[in-house]
């Protein structure tokens, strides 16, 4: 058994301010000054703290060693050193406690995980760290964001830019093709070369049209083909056989149609695909049940729910002060109090769903059912059974299933 150092920093630079001779003389310090003369010590060099325990292997054999009991008392130069990620450093905390092991830092000496109070302050303070290095990041992307309003050269030299690289070739390609995959099959046959010389591939394409040609992609279009033409029952209809939701598509009548792209390789599957026009008569009679109390009766309901909620949170604050909850207990209560907010942040988006007009675009008709419906479950047939409204309280009650048309 023996005590651990751990040192961390995100950046080699010249900086000297939390360098590692300034980490490991500062440590060595306050370790003799407790009694620990021997150290072993762990480093994360070049590595953000805002990764676990998987992407530091240092940090994992630190949680390695305290969970086996070979740690006697963990060391380092300042919280932030040891994580900028709330969850994980809480993930530490507990289980140091657990093993009775001690956390003593050089920056924040006052600070101790041996009482409910310290530990709610330590978390705090993690919780700090966590901030400041999302607000690092908001200024990274903002200053990136305003050098590339100047017309600044921000990152490597984009393709076009260097010797024999055709980048019209490439949008000319993607334009024809209609696909990122396609226009990499037409580039090759074409002989246009790659900036390493190797075979293009849809990732490639899309990079480059990405930071070259940004505004010829399709809004939402993210990789491979065109993204789908929207269907008004998209990510809604769940197939029986494979758990997955069915995927729109245009018939060659044009009539708009839901298939699952997994029935060939499902044993037992039943139809491959389901028209629209059969079960618009269902998703029209079911969408019309709705009902909600008034708008304002209700927000101010809401309202009131949400001011105790908050006040909850509060308490569980104070009752870990005196220690009438663990960190366990009150991170799960925490947990539980931030579920019934997002409940009522859901009923609340609800509320402001609309009388659905079947004549708006299918897109926006699709909003709509997706904010009523979890999802709509077929049977065997795909055919609709049930509807999952996300507030049951508000399919009105008494009605009797129709037949879908024909």
């Amino acid at each position: 058994m023996t005590a651990i150092a751990y040192l961390r920093k995100s950046r080699v630079t010249s900086d000297r301010g939390v360098s590692w001779e300034v980490q490991e003389h500062a440590v060595r310090e306050l370790a003799t000054a407790n009694g620990d003369d021997e150290l072993v010590i762990l480093s994360d060099w070049n590595v953000s703290g805002r990764k676990g325990a998987d992407g530091r292997p240092g940090y994992r054999r630190l949680l390695e060693m305290i969970e086996s009991g070979d740690a006697t008392a963990v060391y380092s130069y300042s919280l932030s050193r040891l994580s900028r990620s709330l969850s994980e450093f809480t993930r530490l905390v507990e289980t140091a406690t657990a093993h009775g092991v001690p956390i003593r830092l050089n920056t924040e000496r006052h600070l101790s995980i041996d009482t409910a109070t310290g530990r709610l302050i330590v978390n705090i303070l993690g919780a700090v760290a966590q901030m400041e290095a999302e607000i690092a990041q908001e200024r990274a992307r903002d200053s990136i964001a305003a050098r590339r309003t100047r017309g600044d050269q921000v990152g490597g030299v984009r393709y076009g830019d260097g010797a024999g690289e055709n980048l019209d070739a490439v949008v000319a390609a993607f334009k024809e093709a209609g696909s990122y995959n396609g226009a990499a099959k037409l580039l090759t046959s074409r002989g246009v070369p790659t900036r390493l010389g190797r075979p293009w591939l849809a990732p490639t394409v899309r990079a480059i049209l990405k930071r070259s040609a940004p505004e010829i992609i399709p809004p939402g279009q993210t990789r491979g083909a065109f993204a789908a033409p929207p269907f008004r029952l998209a990510r809604l209809l769940r197939c029986p056989y494979d758990g997955k939701y069915l995927t729109g598509s245009t018939a060659s009548e044009g009539t708009p149609r839901y298939s699952c792209v997994h029935a060939y390789s499902v044993e037992g599957h039943g139809p491959r695909y389901v028209s629209e026009r059969k079960i618009l008569g269902w998703i029209k009679a079911e969408a019309g049940r709705l009902q909600t109390p008034e708008r304002v009766e209700l927000v101010d309901d809401q309202d009131r729910k949400r001011a105790r909620l908050e006040d909850q949170k509060l308490a569980v604050g104070d009752a870990l002060t005196v220690r009438a909850y663990t960190i366990e207990q009150a991170a799960a209560k925490v947990a539980e109090i931030d579920a019934a907010i997002e409940a009522l942040e859901l009923e609340r988006r609800i509320l402001d769903v609309p009388v659905i007009d079947w004549m708006w675009d299918p897109q926006d008709v699709n909003r709509v059912l997706r904010a009523l419906w979890e999802r709509v479950e077929l049977g065997p047939d795909l055919m609709p059974i049930e509807a999952l409204w996300r507030v049951p309280e508000w399919r009105e009650a008494g009605w009797t299933a129709i037949t879908p048309s024909a």
